[in-house]
């Protein structure tokens, strides 16, 4: 995390791991940095110039209301499963798609209120873009009653 050359913010694991063999890193630092946390159980990402190497919950406490009023296109859920070395973890969270909203970035909370859904979101991930007609900010949202803890 140091040789990035910007200040780590936080850095705390929810679980320990250590390699029998040798392990040589090739590659992109970012995305090794990425690999590693989710073998401890945690996510890895830049914000405001600072590396966050920790649990999604440790994010920034900035909450967004969301309502299709205010900007909600589409909101469908998703599970993914990863698996790294020895462990394997199941996501389960919305895709949320939303007119621009620039200040969201990974760690925010999404209160999403909607005829079928309702509840707080920490977006895992995101993209803001613009297709030549509409912008748009897309995210992933781990539900954050389930990461709270």
């Amino acid at each position: 995390v140091e040789r990035v050359g910007l200040p780590l913010a936080v850095f705390e694991t929810k679980r320990e791991h250590t390699f029998k063999d040798k392990v040589t890193v090739d590659g992109g630092l970012m995305d090794n940095i990425k690999k590693y946390a989710q073998i401890c159980g945690v996510v890895a990402y830049v914000n405001k110039s600072q590396i966050y190497v920790c649990p999604l919950t440790h994010g920034e406490h900035d909450t967004f209301n969301l309502t299709p009023d205010t900007g909600l296109l589409s909101a469908n859920e998703f599970e993914e499963e990863t698996k790294a070395e020895d462990y394997t973890d199941t996501i389960k969270g919305l895709e949320i798609e939303m007119l621009l909203q620039h200040k969201v970035k990974t760690g925010s909370i999404i209160n999403i209120s909607s005829k079928n859904i309702k509840g707080d979101y920490r977006v895992r991930e995101g993209k803001h873009t613009y297709d030549g007609d509409t912008f748009k900010t897309t995210v992933k949202g781990i539900s954050y009653s389930c990461i709270k803890k």
